[in-house]
C-alpha cells in the first residue's frame, strides 16, 4: 500500500470514530438560501441549516457563506437519512463563547454589553455571543423605576453568577458601582486617618467652615471634619451660627474632644478667646460705677452691655425713685447710661445694675388742702393742724 493510500485509510478510520458532539473543521462546498454543504474530510459531507449557521435569521445566508470558507462545526447527528452528517456552526460558537465567558467570570473581568430588552424583574443584556440577565436590583444602587428607558444603551458590569449547565448568566452593573463606592470610602478613610493621626486634645487648629446648621458649624481640617457646637463659637449668645459666621470663612479653634477611631473631633472657638467674665471681674467690683449701653428692653427691666459679651440687668424697680410703668417710658435700645453695680453673682455670672442708686433722693413733699410745704419752708404745728380754740 502506497503512502497516499495509507493516509487516506487512516483518515477514513478517523471519520468512523466521529460522534455527536465532536467538533471538526469543515470546508464549504455549496451554499443555498437555507443551508450550507460542508466537507469534513474525505468523502464525508455534512449539512448546516441556516438557523445553525447564523444567529440572525433575517440575514441573507448567501452573503455570509461562500464556497471555500472554512469553519469549525459540531456534529449534531451522524446521518440525516441521506448519509450526511448534521452540523452546526452556532453550537461551536456558543461553546467557545461559554468557555471564554467562563474564563472572564473566573478572572472577574469587566464586560461591556448592550441592553436589548426589559422584562419582568430586569433586563436582557447582549454580551456579544451570549445573552445575560440583569435583575433590576443589579442595575443601580438606587431603585430604577423605568427599565424600558434603558433599552438600547450600553452597560458595563461583571458576571456575578454563571452556571453553564443551567444556561444561567447573571450580570450586574451595580457590582461595579459598589466597587467604586467602596474604593472611594476606603480612600476617604485613609485620608481621614492621615489627617487625624497627629491631632491631640488641646491642640489649636486652623480650618475652613464647610457647612452650618442652626446649632453647629462643621470645619474642614485638611481632609477631616471638626464640629463646633453653637455654645462653643462665641462667649456672647447667638441665635444661630449664620448670624455671625459664613461658609468658607477661616476659623481657628481648640480641640476639646478627640476620638481617632470614630473620627470625631469636637472644637471650641471661644476657648481661644479671653473669658469676658474674667475680664469683667478684673475691671469692676460691687459698688463701682459704669457707663453701659442698653441692648434690650423687657417687661421687667432692661439689659445693658457693660463690656463686650457681659451684660447686666437693670430691674424696672431700679430705673428711678418714682414708679416706672414701662421700661420704654424711660429708656430705649442704644441709650448710654451710668449705672451702679449693685450685685455680682459669680456662680451664675449675673450682674445687677441700678440707675436709681446714682440719682439724688427727691425731697419729701406734704400736701394739705392742696397747699404744698416743701422741706425748705418753715412749717409750724399750727400750720399743719390749725389753731386750737381755748
Amino acid at each position: 500500500m502506497d503512502e497516499q493510500a495509507r493516509i487516506q485509510e487512516q483518515y477514513e478510520e478517523t471519520l468512523k470514530k466521529l460522534s455527536v458532539g465532536d467538533i471538526v473543521e469543515g470546508e464549504i462546498i455549496a451554499v443555498s438560501s437555507d443551508s450550507v454543504i460542508m466537507n469534513i474530510g474525505g468523502k464525508s459531507d455534512g449539512i448546516v441549516k441556516k438557523d445553525e449557521f447564523l444567529l440572525d435569521l433575517y440575514e441573507d445566508l448567501l452573503r455570509h457563506a461562500a464556497v471555500g470558507d472554512k469553519h469549525n462545526v459540531m456534529i449534531l447527528a451522524t446521518n440525516d437519512g441521506a448519509g450526511n452528517y448534521v452540523l452546526s456552526r452556532i453550537k461551536v460558537q456558543e461553546k467557545e463563547a461559554k468557555e471564554e465567558l467562563q474564563k472572564k467570570f473566573e478572572k472577574d473581568e469587566v464586560l461591556t454589553g448592550k441592553i436589548i430588552k426589559a422584562i419582568k424583574g430586569g433586563l436582557m443584556v447582549d454580551l456579544g455571543s451570549l445573552i445575560a440577565f440583569m435583575p433590576a436590583s443589579c442595575y443601580d444602587m438606587k431603585f430604577v423605576k423605568d427599565l424600558d428607558a434603558l433599552v438600547g444603551s450600553e452597560v458595563q458590569g461583571r458576571i456575578i453568577e454563571y452556571n453553564e449547565a443551567a444556561n444561567k448568566i447573571i450580570f450586574s452593573r451595580k457590582a461595579l458601582l459598589m466597587e467604586e463606592y467602596e474604593k472611594q470610602i476606603a480612600e476617604k478613610k485613609a485620608a481621614m486617618q492621615e489627617a487625624i493621626k497627629d491631632l491631640e486634645i488641646d491642640q489649636v487648629v486652623d480650618g475652613k467652615i464647610k457647612n452650618m446648621t442652626d446649632y453647629s458649624v462643621f470645619v474642614d481640617l485638611n481632609g477631616i471634619d471638626g464640629f463646633i457646637h453653637i455654645s462653643d463659637l462665641t462667649w456672647s449668645p447667638i441665635k444661630k451660627p449664620a448670624d455671625k459666621f459664613k461658609i468658607g470663612q477661616e476659623i481657628k479653634a481648640k480641640i476639646t474632644e478627640l476620638d481617632k477611631e470614630e473620627f470625631r473631633i469636637k472644637l471650641s472657638a471661644k476657648a481661644l478667646l479671653p473669658d469676658p467674665w474674667e475680664v469683667f471681674k478684673k475691671q469692676y467690683d460691687e459698688g463701682d460705677k459704669a457707663m453701659v449701653e442698653i441692648t434690650s428692653l423687657m417687661k421687667y427691666g432692661a439689659f445693658a452691655k457693660i463690656i463686650d459679651d457681659v451684660e447686666g440687668l437693670i430691674h424696672i424697680s431700679q430705673f428711678a425713685h418714682h414708679k416706672v410703668e414701662k421700661p420704654e417710658d424711660m429708656l430705649k435700645t442704644g441709650d448710654q447710661v451710668e449705672v451702679l453695680i449693685t450685685k455680682i453673682d459669680n456662680a451664675n455670672k449675673k450682674v445687677s445694675l441700678s440707675i436709681k442708686e446714682l440719682l439724688p433722693v427727691p425731697k419729701r413733699v406734704i400736701e394739705k388742702d392742696k397747699k404744698v410745704y416743701s422741706d425748705n419752708e418753715v412749717v409750724t404745728l399750727g400750720d399743719l393742724f390749725g389753731k386750737i380754740e381755748l
